[in-house]
């Protein structure tokens, strides 16, 4: 049942009468103070089963009366227990809204029917499309290539007998995609939003990663110092980035080259408009 668990994704529930007591203790984030009886050997597998799925008991976490806490009661109403349990993943524990029994249900059973109350938010997901970047590297290396190859074959295309521009602007387009297509080609890879990013700091977020949703005291110390990590690095690494993209700019200035610093300058606008940049000199000003 556990490899099974650990295969699903999302919000997953598991249900059903486990014959076991976990009663009134609370345990971290699996059990809350509102279950009933005194936790038994049965009971207390099914605590370390949670802790180990990170998994919470529903009908033990809101406060009800005695008579909507116990599933089952023995023959002759001697005793009565909390047996059924309805389990949710710890992640999902806000969209629990309520659980409870209903003793007065009619239904052809000696248990009491379980009910729970969650509040289920649908995403919608949309469909990205895959849009195309030239290879920009690739055209710089191959740049007299393409325009070579493109001069020859317009001149080999046979002379359109009209003067409408359009008909010219379409023979110069299929001739300039084809080339670029067949020597130029197109980016692998998505576009990176942060290019300060380093593998260093993936493997840092793969690692924190691992202790994220873990409830233990050691995990929430170990994401604490990895978080930290990371945003140090993160910080110095962006500093740097930043420091080389001025150095470029100024190279460019020193060489009379405006035009291209002025398109570097407003690349780096696009690519931040939500944040503020400032530049500033040696002295900090």
């Amino acid at each position: 049942m556990e490899a099974i668990l650990q295969e699903m994704k999302g919000n997953v529930m598991v249900l059903g009468d486990w014959n076991a007591v976990v009663g009134e203790s609370p345990e971290d984030d699996c059990v809350g103070k509102f279950g009933l009886g005194s936790r038994n050997d049965r009971g207390q597998k099914l605590v370390e089963f949670c802790k180990r799925n990170r998994m919470m008991i529903t009908n033990t976490w809101f406060k009800h009366e005695k008579q909507r806490r116990y599933t089952w009661k023995s023959p002759g109403d001697y005793a009565r227990y909390q047996l059924d349990y309805i389990l949710v993943k710890t992640r999902y524990k806000n969209s629990v809204l309520n659980a409870h029994t209903l003793p007065g249900a009619n239904a052809d059973t000696d248990h009491n029917l379980l009910v729970v109350k969650i509040r289920v938010a649908l995403k919608k997901l949309r469909k990205s499309t895959l849009r195309k970047r030239w290879d920009k590297e690739n055209l710089k290396n191959k740049i007299v290539e393409f325009a070579n190859n493109v001069d020859s074959k317009l001149a080999q295309v046979s002379p359109i007998l009209t003067n409408e521009p359009d008909d010219y602007w379409q023979r110069f387009k299929n001739v300039m995609k084809q080339e670029a297509e067949e020597i130029i080609g197109h980016s692998i890879g998505p576009v990176i939003k942060k290019p300060w990013i380093t593998a260093s700091m993936l493997e840092i977020m793969d690692q924190r990663r691992q202790w994220k949703h873990q409830t233990t005291e050691e995990a929430r110390h170990r994401y604490r110092k990895l978080n930290n990590k990371l945003r140090k690095v993160t910080q110095r690494a962006k500093e740097e980035w930043w420091a080389h993209r001025c150095e470029e700019m100024e190279e460019l200035d020193k060489q009379g080259k405006q035009d291209q610093m002025y398109k570097a300058i407003n690349d780096l606008n696009r690519k931040n408009s939500r944040s503020s940049i400032s530049v500033k000199d040696e002295n900090g000003y």
